[in-house]
């Protein structure tokens, strides 16, 4: 079987990830159709797991709409007094991937972070998009596509607080596809630095389907890594990093995987990143 992407880079036994067996729900057509969150209770839950532990809470209130209906924007920072690394984690940003904040969430409570790593999380970009089931937030803007325009009071703050921020050492943006078969992952690594990526997978299988198919989505997996070096010119750019000094994947879990465990498949991918 040819897996493509980087199945093939890296040798991995593709027949042993790939599940061609699993049957999609049909739900998922036309958009996302599965189990939902409530939002706000997520992000209640949040609060009381970081309750009188070293994190400190940012809160951005944000007039949202020509009503002047108000949200809270919600940062949080794990402090350390001399950290070693600096960790940046957001999901949320699409209304209809409910399984990352439940991740960090679970991650929260479990209260397991590499030692010396000072936290910046952002557990909900789009708290407006997740009552509606949508992309989008309630302007129908999609916020991942906003951060060149500054369109939206979500993006806008966002953008206002990281540039307060240090430059971390990594950055994890948790995302879904309620389009795919399975859990992907492609790499961007032409000088073969260290990889964490069949780590990531092989954490990922035991609680999710793997898509070690081709072609995702009618896309070959020559056109994803096409726009991975896309992006990474566009950031080593923005931020002055030589392209060498960086290292971009895609991995997405597919929309299903909240029937799998309810965010298990991103919390396996978290922990292995």
């Amino acid at each position: 079987m040819q897996c493509g992407s980087i199945y093939d880079r890296l040798a991995l036994p593709c027949d042993r990830y790939y599940n061609a067996l699993v049957e999609r729900s049909g739900k998922n057509i036309g958009g996302y159709f599965g189990e939902r969150i409530d939002i706000q209770d997520v992000l209640r839950q949040i609060d009381r797991a970081i309750a009188e532990k070293n994190w400190v809470r940012d809160v951005v209130p944000l007039t949202v709409d020509d009503a002047g209906r108000k949200i809270d924007f919600l940062f949080y920072r794990r402090a350390l007094p001399e950290p070693r690394h600096h960790i940046y984690l957001s999901t949320g940003i699409h209304g209809d991937e409910p399984a990352g904040p439940l991740a960090l969430l679970q991650f929260l409570e479990l209260d397991r972070w590499p030692a010396g790593a000072a936290i910046w999380l952002c557990p909900c970009l789009n708290v407006t998009g997740f009552p509606l089931n949508r992309r989008e937030n309630f302007q129908g803007i999609d916020l991942n596509r906003d951060y060149r325009h500054l369109a939206s009071a979500e993006i806008r703050a966002h953008v206002d607080w990281l540039q307060r921020q240090p430059r971390f050492d990594i950055s994890i943006c948790l995302h879904e596809d309620w389009e795919a078969q399975g859990f992907y992952l492609y790499e961007l690594n032409p000088d073969q630095k260290p990889s964490f990526a069949p780590k990531i997978i092989d954490a990922v299988a035991k609680v999710c389907p793997i898509d070690g198919s081709p072609s995702i989505e009618g896309r070959p997996a020559e056109k994803r890594l096409a726009l991975l070096k896309d992006i990474n010119t566009r950031v080593s750019q923005a931020a002055n990093i030589s392209p060498d000094d960086m290292m971009i994947a895609i991995a997405e879990a597919p929309g299903v995987n909240f029937s799998f465990g309810r965010g298990e498949a991103q919390r396996a991918n978290l922990a292995k990143a």
